[in-house]
């Protein structure tokens, strides 16, 4: 279907977003959707809804990496310190995988797939609502001036981000 460079794209301008913007305000809006959408793809049984719902499920899963690096890089100065951190947040991506892999093959086998955005929901917009609470403000570092956000839509760079993902789509057709 979609190739690493797929996914690679969606980080890097996910990436973008969070430099430009808050990135717990990101993260936060990442793991919201991811949710959101998660819940309602659980309710679709039409073969076209699902999948868009599938490519706006991954957009949301995409934003959530970049910032949450940004946030750890924040939050651990110390480069020690970010090192033990990142490497924590890589290991237990790698448990993640496995572990979602598991959970949803069982969620499929003995419910029904449905079962696996639910999950999905049900865990993702709790751990939204905490991080508002969690995660300090000092460490998202942000820029949030009411003047700046006609400059930050220009730092986004939408046409070259359009191009890009719209020459992804057309390399897979």
């Amino acid at each position: 279907m979609f190739t690493s460079g797929y996914v690679s794209n969606l980080h890097s301008q996910s990436g973008r977003i969070s430099d430009v913007y808050n990135p717990k305000k990101v993260f936060i809006g990442g793991i919201s959707a991811l949710g959101l959408l998660s819940v309602a793809a659980g309710f679709v049984n039409d073969k076209i809804p699902i999948i868009i719902l599938r490519a706006l499920i991954g957009i949301a899963s995409a934003m959530t990496v970049p910032s949450a690096l940004t946030l750890l890089v924040n939050a651990f100065p110390d480069p020690l310190h970010q090192a033990r951190a990142i490497g924590v947040f890589g290991g237990f991506a790698g448990v993640a995988n496995v572990l979602g892999l598991l959970i949803g093959a069982m969620f499929v086998q003995w419910a029904s797939f449905h079962w696996v955005f639910w999950f999905v929901g049900i865990i993702a917009i709790p751990v939204a609502l905490a991080c508002l609470f969690i995660i300090p403000p000092e460490i998202a570092k942000s820029e949030d001036k009411p003047n700046a956000g006609i400059a930050k839509w220009k730092r986004l760079d939408l046409i070259g981000v359009s191009i890009l993902t719209g020459m992804t789509f057309l390399h897979h057709i």
